[in-house]
């Protein structure tokens, strides 16, 4: 194959034009397509407001019951435990990709692995986040009612409204 076309001066000038002419194109269609999927999908704040929503109510459900909060805990352990194990499996297949021919496929396999075992680590983290959270709201609760032996629900109601407000930016 003859590369002498490319050492053409026209050639040069020409690939130029077309470059900058490419990138402006890209730049002005960009953000009709950006706004095409907006609409597509739902807005972020829905989105964040229905997680938060669900975090909320999973952390009304662990904030009565004690031993499920030891579960999760145990479970968020065991998640983050299996992510680290599987941290050493794709360094181990890393390492391993020295030794063996397709090299492409068993680091392929590795960063698989990898990503594998990020997911599953930050589950751990959420739900292990999630325990401590809800521990801690229930250790305020119960503050609050000691310390205020009167309480009216009004007035708890609206320090648990507060308290919501806070940590999920949700009023209940």
């Amino acid at each position: 194959m003859d590369f002498s076309l490319f050492k053409e001066p026209l050639v040069w000038v020409m690939s130029g034009i077309l470059a900058i002419a490419w990138s402006v194109a890209a730049n002005l269609i960009t953000p009709k397509i950006i706004k095409w999927f907006a609409r597509l999908s739902k807005p972020k704040a829905i989105k964040n407001y229905e997680k938060n929503t669900k975090l909320l109510q999973s952390s009304f459900e662990l904030e009565e019951d004690k031993t499920r909060r030891y579960e999760l805990k145990l479970e968020a352990i065991h998640r983050e435990l299996i992510g680290i194990a599987l941290y050493l499996i794709s360094f181990a297949t890393l390492w391993i990709s020295i030794i063996f021919e397709p090299k492409w496929f068993v680091i392929f396999m590795s960063v698989l692995v990898f990503f594998i075992g990020t997911k599953i680590l930050d589950s751990g983290v959420n739900m292990m986040n999630l325990a401590k959270l809800a521990a801690e709201r229930s250790r305020e609760i119960k503050s609050f009612k000691t310390s205020k032996e009167n309480t009216s629900e009004e007035e708890l109601k609206s320090f648990i409204e507060d308290i919501n407000v806070r940590d999920f930016g949700i009023k209940s």
